[in-house]
């Protein structure tokens, strides 16, 4: 059955929600400034202002001793205005198991690709305008046996830990690696 709505129920109901609308970002405070961007796979890219990331492969390897090691290959381009620092060791990256377990990126960790023949380890550098970067990072953990899922995150300004691109990267997209 369809009902005719008069112009004026129309506005009081525009009206209304325009009220509960504006009452909703009262609620939550003074807002959230944070910009973050998702996607899922291999391959697919997220870019926020000119800047965009793409996982292209993740590796892992686990020992017997509870330790783990993941090696994201990361591809950063940079087609916007400003310079985009790439500092692998000191937080450009971070690498999280299962949403939950946060991976230790440092410069020992890093130094495990050096001796790599089949992992190019991501330099630490400023991006200018249309300049891109690939590389690998090496994130260690201890302790979890399985997991379901790795995010891969990156910031494109370190000082900044509101603006981040994630990718969010399936076990069933990783590959087994022999020992790092």
């Amino acid at each position: 059955m369809m009902e005719n709505i008069s112009r004026r129920n129309f506005m009081k109901g525009v009206g209304a929600l325009a009220v509960a609308t504006a009452a909703t970002g009262l609620l939550s405070g003074c807002g959230d400034d944070s910009l973050v961007v998702d996607a899922t796979g291999l391959n697919n890219a997220v870019e926020i202002k000119g800047v965009k990331m793409t996982v292209r492969r993740l590796a892992y390897a686990a020992y017997a001793d509870g330790t783990y090691y993941f090696v994201p290959e990361v591809l950063i381009s940079n087609s916007g205005a400003t310079g985009v620092p790439l500092d692998p060791e000191n937080g450009s990256f971070e690498v999280w198991l299962n949403g939950k377990t946060k991976l230790n990126i440092s410069k020992e960790t890093m130094a495990r690709l050096d001796s790599s023949k089949d992992f190019n380890k991501m330099d630490t550098r400023t991006l200018s305008h249309n300049q891109q970067e690939k590389g690998c990072l090496c994130a260690k953990g201890t302790g979890v046996t399985t997991f379901n899922y790795v995010w891969v995150i990156f910031y494109p300004n370190p000082d900044d830990r509101k603006t981040a691109m994630r990718c969010k990267i399936l076990y069933k997209e990783a590959k087994p690696m022999l020992g790092i």
